[in-house]
């Protein structure tokens, strides 16, 4: 699909006689499209697992503003899997009291 709609707009390109910068802006945003679509959600028990907590502690992490939950109903929440590895990957300041 993604291939067929690459030919289609390069088509619409030519026939529309684009500049070369106006193609580079359509192609771009084909290809950015693309990675938004790619953006994996994980439930709250992975999200524990990749930052060694309970889940608890996934809810404490987004009451402080470090992670936003997906929430798809009252039951069903889901967290970004980029962002629960980003803030593995930093850590977690700990602020004193």
């Amino acid at each position: 699909m993604r291939q067929e709609l690459e030919t289609a707009l390069t088509l619409a390109m030519q026939a529309g006689r684009a500049t070369p910068d106006e193609r580079k802006r359509i192609m771009g945003a084909l290809k950015d499209g693309d990675a938004r679509q790619a953006e994996k959600y994980i439930p709250t028990t992975e999200a524990a697992a990749i930052l060694e907590s309970c889940g608890k502690t996934v809810f404490r992490y987004e009451q402080r503003g470090l992670l936003h939950a997906v929430r798809r109903s009252k039951r069903c929440i889901r967290w970004r899997k980029s962002e629960v590895e980003k803030l593995a990957m930093n850590g977690v300041a700990v602020s004193s009291p």
